[in-house]
């Protein structure tokens, strides 16, 4: 059993209480409010659920308060071209004032604690961005950005208006007729539509222009940290399809013995694992005749896994320290049982709070912690359009799940994944499709990789 550790202070934002435990100081953020701007089906759903998902993963509380929506709970559902018409004056005054109550409910929420809130409405005219400006100004601590969404590529718009006949708008109606409604409605928001200047809100505007989904972006007073992470998200989103696949690496020798942490060499069974991942990548990239990146820690038992894929199908190999597993700090080489009964304090703690909950000690992580070090790789695979294959610890595994799922940072670190399957991701507009592959491995390997799984959680 390794000797018990000494906890010390380390760094100016961390905190040793007088029961050894640790705490982290808060960090203060403003709250961001982002405020969609542009004409129907140019991307602002894409962008918005994209960047949500990801504001979300970080942990920060993020919420969408759709206008449409409004309209439809109030039974306005299957309104006609005419009802988005600006010279109908009751029709606009019925608009926006289902705008106003959604706004209203948005600044209620973040004054109750909501951090990241998304008012989505096409906002097309200076008039209604200086209204909506001046009702969220007087807000305390809140930051306003706004993302125009800005779409002039033919094949994208007609593909994203026969998406549109999809919502509730057009249930049950005659597609030929609801595309030419859909149409003349987008013809009335034309006539109007005013694209964000630098002259708005007293010059001081901040904003963000996304063209056709990604393609290109402009940005302006986007300088502070919620802001610049978005502005930085939007500039490697796309629309391309692709496939990831996560997978963990076979038992390794202090998994068997149910020991945290450390660098150890596969198992036997662990091999086994590892020349089966790569019959299934061969199989697969048989299939979609395409080259695949290899993405894998820098751990023994990672970098044993990778090496059994063909090289001459793999474009790329990436190793990285990022994809390392959660460190244990002073408490590797524990095995959970004497962390119980030597910690106790500790090991109740790690219950209670996975999250945030972080190993003492030099190199001691956090889930928050390894999603902090992630973020740059979750940028780039939004960013990539090749396949990619990608060998990673459970702790990574879940964290690079949770964002692609939509999972919240509360209930990521609770993620089941599994030894022996392949977790193939499939992203596209409207989220992405998760399966779960089985390696071919025998029965006795597999019973063997459950019961392992089961010594380790």
């Amino acid at each position: 059993m390794a000797s018990a550790p000494l906890l010390t202070r380390r760094g100016s934002r961390i905190v040793v209480e007088a029961d050894g435990m640790w705490s982290c100081e808060n960090m203060s953020f403003k709250r961001l409010v982002l405020v969609t701007v542009g004409l129907p089906a140019r991307g602002k759903s894409f962008v918005m659920r994209k960047l949500t998902k990801y504001t979300a993963w970080l942990g920060f509380p993020t919420k969408i308060f759709n206008a449409g929506n409004y309209r439809r709970m109030e039974g306005m559902a299957s309104q006609d071209a005419s009802f988005f018409d600006a010279e109908n004056a009751d029709a606009k005054r019925i608009r926006d004032e289902l705008a106003m109550e959604a706004l209203m409910e948005l600044i209620a929420w973040i004054e109750e604690g909501g951090h990241v809130a998304v008012f989505d409405a096409t906002n097309t005219t200076k008039e209604r961005r200086e209204l909506v400006w001046q009702t969220l100004k007087g807000v305390p601590n809140i930051q306003i950005m706004f993302i125009e969404n800005i779409c002039d590529s033919i094949p994208m718009l007609e593909a994203n208006y026969l998406r549109k006949l999809k919502n509730e708008d057009y249930a049950n109606a005659d597609p030929e007729t609801a595309l030419a409604d859909f149409k003349e409605r987008v013809a009335k928001y034309e006539k109007v539509y005013e694209t964000i200047e630098d002259s708005e809100n007293d010059g001081r505007i901040c904003y963000v222009k996304v063209f056709n989904a990604g393609e290109k972006v402009q940005a302006r007073f986007c300088q502070s940290f919620l802001p610049s992470q978005c502005v930085s998200f939007l500039q490697n989103i796309h629309l391309f399809e692709r496939k990831l696949w996560l997978v963990r690496p076979g038992p390794n020798r202090n998994g068997e013995q149910h020991i945290l942490g450390g660098d150890e060499e596969l198992t036997e069974d662990g091999h086994k694992v590892a020349r089966s991942l790569a019959d299934f990548m061969m199989t697969e990239i048989a299939q979609t005749k395409r080259p695949i990146d290899v993405w894998h820690s820098t751990m023994k038992r990672a970098k044993q896994t990778s090496s059994y894929i063909p090289r001459e199908h793999v474009k790329r190999v990436v190793k990285t320290t990022l994809l390392n597993e959660l460190g244990g700090g002073d408490f590797e080489g524990f095995t959970r049982e004497e962390l119980a009964k030597y910690y106790p304090r500790h090991f109740e703690a790690r219950r209670k709070d996975k999250l945030r909950y972080r190993y003492p000690g030099a190199g001691g992580e956090s889930y928050i912690d390894v999603i902090c070090r992630l973020r740059p790789l979750i940028i780039e695979f939004e960013r990539k359009k090749r396949d990619c294959l990608i060998i990673c610890s459970e702790s990574i595994m879940r964290c690079l799940m949770g964002y692609f799922m939509g999972v919240t940072a509360e209930d990521l670190p609770h993620i089941s994944t599994k030894v022996g399957i392949v977790y193939e991701l499939s992203p596209h507009r409207d989220g992405c499709d998760i399966k779960e592959l089985p390696l071919d491995l025998s029965q006795e390997l597999r019973e063997d990789l459950d019961e392992y799984m089961r010594a380790n959680e």
